[in-house]
């Protein structure tokens, strides 16, 4: 028996060294590891840990990471003890309260009584017989104060108050003493089961000593002198005023600290009575501010979210009460608070030039771009901004909306801005000739220009298409099974999975693994290339027991195929089903063209067409965001263990039942392409015999040299002369076309910069010439403008789709050139590979496609260390460190290729990439480019008109965020957030405390905005609606599906779902500015904090609002920022939503993310962003290193930290990343006239 097992290792070992001897070529040997080294990465002053740092005798400087992935379900231990096997409702609680005083619960006596409400009732029940013989509460009172209690029972009960150290008082008590109190209601002998009402009151008020109530306005403020007070607000006291004396220099230091669960903010007034500073932390507050002038200053304490329901929205949670401590200390040296924050400087002109789509040429591109000098341009050192739009686009964007639609979002802002000033935009609708539009710019825009900008009117030149194949065929459809049941003698023991390799030949396409029975762990596929290929365990084991029938994947390669199942635990039979599909290769020689695969049935046919690239690797057809089952209605979840819901229609890639099925790629890298065609079935719909007659094409596009450098030439043709403020126009391959010709005349034009990249065009131009014939010496062209900023724009060119226009309107805005990643086609194809990796890597949950993490490795690899670890059988993990060799290629390659070009400048480097990130450059590019040496976005769009939508919204925002009704308020919906939760070790080895809502709460007050957080879902929209500059969500992404909210009444929105209190079905909740624990035994409200975690399933469920719906109700979001803390959003069609309703940025996770990890970071960047005015990429780029992997440096403390190796977060900017956040303190730009 031995003999065999080692004969079995051996194989194994044999496999795994195959394996690995084909991927040597591309793992990182150890000395390849390098840390760029540069300025930028030296830290500036803005870098702030969390005030709440844990200390190292808390936690050693080993402590591990623990967090929670987003998307899983959590239910954390409630500290609530109860004998008892009937519900009580102590005080609202609705549950027994604590027997013993350590175990009181909070009574707030300084708001109204209200039983529905947490603290507020004034009911309870004992049950001496059953164990409830006490309850205990406990309140804080100000000293001086008078406390009587009395109670009202059928039975033989009483109360009895206690002071801070545990003496019974009596019922009546004047406290010595700030501090909490107690009270005890206890059953006497012989007494029984019942109700009791108590009464507890506080008499007299006695703030700072006085004997009396602060002043409650600026008039009347109490005077103090430097030293610590105490006071007491509530509801009908909800400010308190004081007053003191203060010489000009020096330092005013003020803290205040609530006893109870309230939030008391700080005010700083002036003699004059301007306020000054204020301080709205969470909790405890400190204020401090150098004094600038002699006299008279006044503080006062508000509370938040105080009981003012004028401010707030309907059945908002309004709550502040108690006690406090404040200490004010005069003298020294105090810091000033952060200035105001800086304003783009714009110059708005009351145009609007309009292109006439047109889907069928890159006419109206040429058109567009020939305006950008016009709209956009420098002057006198003055940046003049106005929009270029498309018209008539009625294509949808996604459920319920069109291109046309999100233009006129825009066109509305733009046009409410201007009305606000009286003024109207004078509208140029261009001709459909670029030759003509250009020519007719010139003369209605310049009345005479000594210098003109010629390019190329590239709209003519095509693309060269070779149709490599063509022909008729029929897949025969055949099927082989393999099964190994749980403890099976077939299955190995790779890695602790439970595996069943098999050699799969060419004859195979594709192959379904399931695993039938009642407890199936986790399934998945190793590939022969030693990678991850896809692993599921959603529905099953992740939300409890049952099979896992979800895996359908393409046979990629002919090798070593291990289908596995992840653990030895449960019930269950491993079904690996192989079916026949046809092959066929295709050459690529050049990377400068498209592939596209189409396959057509005479018959709607379940077929499926992938193409792999020449390395093995899966690249199309993308893994769909959503799986085809259906959409439920508003707050009904899609899939889920509710009867009549289940999880069937949406745990699996439903195939596409068409005549129909393409594939295409860009940029492909050089050698033999493999198609394959292969059957694809539903489940349960699966045949083992037949056969599908098809025809099959495949044409390569070869992109045409002169239609790229046409294009090249004009869009950067469009930067320079918006620099320089001169006219552009257009010459033909070989002449010069009359209205140009008369355009030159009229103008006067003498001096030509003439961009005519590979001499595309043969044209003698009359006058003085200045030509550039390649990209550097375009490049140079640009960068040689002192408005030249450190930014790169980089377009594709692959499909053909204009891209390149809106890309020249962006790239003009910031004296950018424009590339094409065409001449970087190994990055392209690396950054290709790996999201296509990620999403067959990934897994099904709620109908949306959860993706794959790239593996990492926790050193630098070392071969002779892997190769004595196989010695002793010990298997690396499948794909090594493919994140590192994939993602750091990534970088690398685009970083040489910028470099060459004179672009690795000093500062961070902006790329804003413009291109579709669904079938062109994908979005992982933008965490790939951001770290300490440079920050990235993308505009994402396939369309130039919703390209260019976004982009003009992004140059105007300055001055139309004066169209956004609301642009003054800051909103949230905090679902899902560390109030604390355990601590988080940074890659500096630093460890943080994460209190994320207090945090927000903090920085999205600043600089005189009003704070308005949400987590109902109706009171959100509203806010959307009306209008905010900024909304923060944290909580689940459901796969990326939609976004989660309290309910507002479960038993109206989604009647299957299970409370913990049943009566509680049915009960209105509130709104507030945070989440809170709703279904726990103990009823939590918004004031509660903590640790807050709703899940997908009870208890806590949240409210599902899927992105359909979300579509369908958002009207214009005039220039909101959207950021989210998510699981998987900013992978799907969530982002697209948000920016197709007229937001400005779009900003979250396309990966996993990680509480409380991402909430750190979050609470990090997003304060240097609303505090200190930091532009986006600014602000999240210089947290990279100390929480995730900088490619952009590679220095290992990043790559290798604790904090790097824990995250799976892919974070993305949608927007310009060099855009700064709206301040209350801007000016509004004023209009000029054209």
């Amino acid at each position: 028996m031995r003999r065999r097992i080692v004969r079995l290792e051996a194989v194994v070992l044999g496999m795994a060294l195959i394996f690995t001897a084909l991927l040597i070529p591309y793992l990182p040997a150890s000395s390849s590891l390098r840390m760029v080294k540069t300025s930028k990465m030296a830290l500036e002053g803005k870098i702030i840990s969390n005030p709440r740092k844990i200390s190292t005798t808390n936690y050693p400087n080993d402590a591990k990471n623990k967090g929670i992935l987003l998307d899983t379900p959590y239910v954390p231990e409630e500290d609530v003890e109860s004998t008892l096997f009937t519900e009580q409702n102590d005080a609202g609680y609705n549950i027994d309260v604590g027997d013993r005083i350590l175990k009181a619960l909070p009574l707030y006596v300084g708001e109204p009584v209200d039983q529905t409400v947490p603290g507020r009732g004034r009911v309870g029940s004992l049950d001496p017989s059953g164990g409830d013989k006490e309850d205990w509460f406990y309140f804080s009172v100000c000293e001086g104060q008078t406390i009587k209690v009395s109670l009202s029972s059928s039975q033989d009960y009483d109360i009895e108050i206690y002071d801070y150290n545990a003496n019974p008082v009596g019922k009546t008590y004047t406290v010595g003493k700030t501090d909490n109190y107690y009270i005890r209601i206890f059953a006497n002998e012989g007494a029984g089961a019942g109700e009791y009402t108590i009464s507890v009151t506080l008499e007299g008020q006695n703030d700072a000593g006085t004997g009396k109530d602060a002043g409650n306005s600026i008039s009347d403020a109490t005077p103090i002198e430097p030293g610590s007070y105490t006071g007491y607000m509530s509801y009908i006291d909800q400010e308190d005023w004081y007053s003191f004396s203060v010489n000009s220099g020096e330092g005013i230091f003020v803290d205040v600290k609530p006893l109870e669960k309230s939030d008391y903010d700080i005010h700083l007034y002036n003699p004059a009575g301007d306020e000054v500073c204020y301080a709205k932390y969470y909790g405890e507050d400190h204020l401090e501010y150098p004094a600038d002038v002699s006299g008279v200053w006044k503080i006062k304490i508000d509370m938040f979210p105080g009981w003012d329901a004028s401010k707030w929205p309907s059945n908002y949670f309004l709550y502040g009460s108690g006690a406090y401590e404040l200490k004010l200390s005069i003298g020294g040296k105090a810091q000033a608070p952060p200035g105001p924050i800086p304003q783009p400087e714009i110059h708005p002109i009351a145009q609007t030039f309009k292109v006439t789509n047109d889907p069928d040429s890159n006419k109206d591109e040429y058109a567009y771009i020939a305006a950008v000098p016009a709209a956009n341009y420098i002057k006198d050192g003055k940046r003049y901004v106005s929009p270029i739009v498309y018209i008539n686009d009625d294509s949808p964007t996604h459920w319920f909306g069109t291109v046309d639609d999100t233009t006129q979002y825009l066109l509305d802002d733009w046009n409410t801005y201007l009305a606000r000033h009286g003024v109207t935009a004078k509208e140029y609708t261009l001709p459909d000739d670029p030759v003509k539009a250009a020519a007719d710019i010139a003369t209605t825009k310049w009345s005479s220009s000594g210098t003109a900008v010629i390019a190329v009117d590239g709209s003519v030149f095509q693309d060269e298409v070779e149709k490599v194949l063509d022909k008729d065929a029929t897949l025969t459809i055949k099927t082989e099974v393999s099964t190994a049941p749980k403890g099976s003698g077939k299955l190995k023991d790779i890695g602790g999975r439970q595996a069943l390799p098999m050699f799969i030949n060419s004859n195979w396409g594709s192959m379904t693994v399931y695993t039938h029975g009642s407890d199936s762990p986790a399934v998945g596929i190793i590939t022969p290339k030693y990678q991850l290929g896809t692993e599921e365990d959603w529905p099953h084991p992740y939300d409890g027991p049952g099979d896992n029938t979800n895996i359908y994947f393409p046979i990629t390669i002919p090798g070593i195929w291990i289908p596995y199942v992840a653990s030895n635990s449960g019930d269950w039979t491993l079904e690996v089903t192989r079916y026949s599909g046809d092959r066929y290769k295709i050459p690529i020689s050049t990377t400068d063209c498209s592939l596209k695969v189409t396959v057509t049935t005479s018959e709607p046919s379940y077929l499926e067409v992938f193409l792999v690239d020449p390395q093995g690797n899966i690249r199309k057809p993308s893994v769909p965001h959503w799986n085809g089952g259906p959409i439920n209605p508003i707050h009904i979840w899609n899939a889920g263990h509710w009867e009549g819901i289940g999880f069937e229609k949406w745990r699996r890639w439903e195939p596409t039942y068409s005549t129909e099925h393409v594939v295409e790629v860009n940029y492909p890298m050089t050698g033999k392409w493999t198609v394959i065609v292969t059957p694809h079935f539903p489940y349960g719909q699966e045949q083992s015999s037949g056969s599908i007659d098809y025809h099959i094409t495949a044409e390569v596009r070869k992109h045409s040299s002169k239609r790229v450098s046409a294009a090249l030439s004009a869009a950067n043709g469009a930067v320079i002369a918006s620099l320089k403020h001169v006219p552009l126009l257009y010459v033909k391959e070989d002449e010069i076309p009359s209205e140009t010709s008369d355009a030159i005349s009229k103008l006067g034009v003498t001096d030509f910069i003439f961009l005519n990249m590979n001499k595309i065009s043969s044209v003698s131009l009359p006058g003085s010439v200045t030509e550039y014939n390649t990209m550097k010496e375009v490049v140079d062209a640009i960068k040689e403008d002192p408005n030249s900023e450190n930014f790169i724009t980089i377009t594709s060119l692959a499909s053909g789709n204009g891209y390149f226009a809106p890309a020249s309107m962006i790239a003009a805005y910031h004296g950018s050139p424009v590339l094409n990643i065409g001449e970087a086609a190994d990055a392209y194809d690396l950054l290709d590979k790996a999201t296509a990796w990620r999403e067959y890597a990934g897994g099904w949950y709620h109908g949306c496609r959860a993706q794959g993490h790239l593996p990492k490795m926790s050193k630098p690899f070392n071969f002779i260390e892997f190769i004595q670890d196989l010695l002793k059988g010990k298997l690396p993990e499948p794909g090594f460190d493919m994140s590192l060799r994939w993602y750091g290629g990534i970088y690398d390659k685009i970083h040489s290729w910028i470099s060459g070009y004179g672009l690795d400048l000093p500062g961070k480097e902006a790329y804003l990439f413009v291109a579709d990130r669904e079938n062109d450059i994908r979005h992982p590019i933008i965490r790939v480019m951001t770290g300490n040496n440079s920050f990235a976005g993308q505009i994402p769009f396939d369309k130039p008109a919703m390209q260019t939508a976004l982009i003009c919204r992004d140059i105007l925002y300055p001055a139309i965020i004066y169209a956004n009704p609301g642009r003054d308020v800051t909103t949230s919906q905090l679902m899902n957030f560390p109030d604390p939760f355990n601590g988080w070790t940074t890659n500096d080895g630093e460890r943080h405390y994460v209190y994320s809502s207090r945090e927000t709460k903090r920085s999205f007050s600043s600089h005189g905005r009003f704070y308005e957080g949400h987590c109902v879902w109706d009171n959100l929209l509203e806010r959307y609606n009306k209008g905010a500059s900024i909304c923060y969500y944290s909580g689940h992404g459901t796969g990326g599906s939609g976004i989660s909210a309290q309910y507002k009444n479960v038993a109206e929105s989604f009647p299957k779902a299970e409370l913990t209190h049943e009566h509680l079905k049915n009960f209105n909740w509130w709104d507030g500015w945070r989440g809170y624990m709703y279904d726990d035994r103990q009823t939590k409200t918004p004031r509660w904090g903590g640790f807050t975690w709703y899940n997908a399933k009870e208890p806590n469920l949240y409210d599902i609002i899927h992105f359909k719906w979300v579509d369908q109700l958002l009207g214009n979001l005039h220039s909101i920022f959207d950021m989210w803390m998510s699981c998987t959003t900013g992978q799907q069609f969530g982002p697209d939503i948000y920016l197709e309703h007229g937001a400005a940025l779009w900003y979250g996770n396309a990966g996993t993310g990680l509480c409380p990890q991402e909430d750190l970071l979050d609470d990090s960047w997003l304060h240097d962003l609303l505090v200190y005015g930091d532009s986006v990429g600014e602000a999240f780029s210089r947290y990279v290193w100390l929480h995730q992997r900088d490619y952009t440096t590679k220095d290992p403390t990043t790559l290798y930290g604790p904090s790097s190796l824990a995250v799976t977060n892919v974070q993305v900017i949608f927007g310009d990343p060099t855009m700064i956040l709206y301040s209350p303190e801007w000016t509004e730009p004023t209009p000029i006239t054209p």
